[in-house]
Formats: C-alpha cells, sequence, structure tokens
C-alpha cells in the first residue's frame, strides 16, 4: 500500500502536494479515481482504488493542492436501495 504516505503521515500533519505529484505515486499502485464529491468548504474529496481493492481518500483544494487522507484495503461497492 502507500507505505511512504503513510510514514509522511504519522507526525499528525497530512501529506500535501501538487495533485499530479500525488496521482503518480497512486498510478504506482494502480489506483485511480473512483468517486468525487465537493466538501462545503470547495475542496474536493476523492476515493481512488485499484482493482485489487486498496483505496486512498485525497482531499483537492481549488489550487490543485491535494492532502493524503486516509487508505486503506477492501474497498467495494454497495447497493443503493431501492
Amino acid at each position: 500500500m502507500l507505505e511512504g504516505f503513510l510514514l509522511a503521515t504519522q507526525a499528525d500533519r497530512p501529506l500535501c502536494a501538487p495533485l499530479h505529484q500525488i496521482e503518480e505515486v497512486l498510478s504506482n499502485y494502480r489506483e485511480r479515481p473512483l468517486v468525487a464529491g465537493r466538501i462545503e468548504n470547495g475542496n474536493m474529496l476523492v476515493i481512488y482504488s485499484s482493482p485489487t481493492g486498496t483505496w486512498t481518500a485525497i482531499i483537492i483544494a481549488p489550487n490543485g493542492i491535494a492532502c493524503v487522507g486516509p487508505v486503506g484495503t477492501d474497498i467495494k461497492p454497495v447497493s443503493r436501495g431501492t
């Protein structure tokens, strides 16, 4: 998984960088955007996932700076009620 990101965030500070730099690292793990949504403060939350089930949450500011949030495994779609 994203060991480098985990080490960088262990100091209680998220790892932030231009989005393209973070996406380069995520591509090494075959993670691609899965879902996105706007946060009330104008930022975007994007969940990236891989075919193997790893995932990373990224918050992207309007200026293009992105911060790595939680990461995990075993992501899978949930069904919506009808």
